[in-house]
């Protein structure tokens, strides 16, 4: 067989029409598998295990997937939600929040592991690290929410369900305000601030009760909706009779449960200490 210069004489002839027969070869070696811990299993670790952890699992597979700054996004939404719930007092609502964030990390999931399972690039993580992983990241992001909250509430906690008297409006710090007294003249105004035993429940109704030299006078009923921890109003600006006065918050229609804050002061004739 004569061969045209520049041609290879140990080619094969495909039919004489100038055209040689070759076979494609691959750019490099196959991309190697990625262990990724499945859709369903983070979504089901939410309700179970915690959603911060499970938002943890999900973060580090978008870490490994290349997704790092979604990653990091999520992480920081997770921090911010469960702080926010903490210090809200309203973890009541956790294992409803827990399965929606696993309805949204199976969806989220499944759709960006859905490329490289098509690839065949998927091998499964082990679960029993999932585990490991999720409970120990709820536990350290509720924990470090409650370490904040105690330390933002440790003037406040010190003193629950305590009924705090002043001669003027309190202008700062409204479960803490300073210049506290329990001597009052029988014409000085007076101001109250009660720093609840628990965080008044959403939906409760919350009433005062004073306790004086003429009996019991109430149940008034707080015109705040919560819910809240602390309370402050105007006690009265008129005249009182002389004697000791206890005013109590309590819970409407809940007879038996202790007060929610109590506390004594006294009116004295004549102007108060502070005339």
């Amino acid at each position: 067989m004569n061969a045209s210069p520049g041609t290879d004489p140990d080619a094969a002839d495909t039919g004489g029409d100038g055209a040689w027969a070759w076979t494609p070869q691959p750019d490099g070696p196959p991309a190697s598998p990625i262990e990724l811990w499945t859709p369903r299993g983070i979504g089901w670790a939410s309700p179970l295990l915690g959603f911060p952890g499970a938002t943890i699992l999900a973060a580090l597979n978008w870490h490994r997937m290349g997704r790092t700054g979604k990653a990091i996004v999520h992480l920081a939404a997770v921090v911010i939600g469960t702080w926010a719930l903490i210090l809200g007092n309203v973890g009541s609502v956790g294992p409803l929040v827990g399965v929606m964030v696993g309805y949204y990390m199976y969806l989220a999931q499944r759709s960006d592991q859905s490329a490289l399972v098509a690839t065949g690039r998927v091998r499964e993580r082990n679960g029993l690290v999932a585990v490991v992983v999720a409970l120990a990241g709820t536990l350290l992001i509720a924990g470090s929410g409650t370490l904040i909250a105690n330390a933002l509430w440790v003037d406040e906690s010190a003193h629950r369900g305590e009924v705090f008297f002043f001669a003027t409006r309190p202008a700062s710090d409204l479960c803490m305000p300073p210049g506290q007294t329990i001597v009052f003249g029988s014409s000085d105004p007076i101001f109250a601030t009660a720093i609840m035993r628990e965080k008044v429940k959403p939906a409760s109704h919350v009433v005062l009760e004073i306790d004086g030299p003429g009996g019991t006078a109430g149940p008034y009923p707080v015109g705040v909706e919560p819910p809240f921890d602390c309370l402050s109003w105007t006690l009265t600006t008129g005249p009182l009779d002389p004697g000791t006065y206890i005013v109590r918050c309590r819970y409407d229609g809940q007879p038996g449960t202790p007060d929610l804050a109590t506390g004594t002061f006294t009116v004295k004739p004549g102007p108060g200490p502070s005339a």
